[in-house]
């Protein structure tokens, strides 16, 4: 996947843990739409998925936050 990096997997018993980080450069404003590359900070998702070969996945992603070029 383009700017996604994989840190580590892990399978254990019943679950398969997934560890990444977005390596975005830059994004855009979702209110104006300007590209910006300041980085304000990033935060952890949990997204969720089906089990997979009967096992839970869970997957942490840390996704970078930017401010906004224009504000």
């Amino acid at each position: 996947m383009e700017n996604l990096s994989v840190e580590s997997v892990d399978v254990a018993d019943a679950v398969v843990r997934v560890e990444a980080r977005s390596t975005a450069r830059r994004a855009a404003c979702p209110g104006c739409g300007c590209w910006s590359s300041r980085i304000h900070g990033s935060y952890l998702r949990f997204p969720r998925d089906l089990p997979t070969l009967g096992k839970l996945v869970v997957m942490s992603l840390r996704v970078r936050r930017f401010l906004c070029a224009e504000g």
